[in-house]
């Protein structure tokens, strides 16, 4: 598997942790907002292009996720 393009609530970022933790354990790579946003860079521009970019689109889908503006446009 290639890279993976990680759509979450920031308030789900607990849970993400761990899923996280087993992808880079399996020596799968992931783009995740904010970490991974160049730093001159806007998520507006930086998020489609990873989009783009990564082999799987993973939506982590949760109450806070179905109420996040940022995941509904990814």
């Amino acid at each position: 598997m290639g890279s993976v393009f990680i759509s979450i609530s920031s308030k789900d970022d607990l849970f993400v942790s761990g899923l996280l933790k087993i992808l880079t354990q399996g020596g799968i790579s992931y783009w995740k907002a904010p970490e991974h946003i160049p730093k001159d860079s806007e998520y507006a521009k930086a998020a489609p292009a990873a989009i783009e970019a990564c082999d799987v689109f993973l939506l982590v889908l949760s109450e806070r996720a179905q109420k996040s503006v940022w995941v509904d446009k990814e």
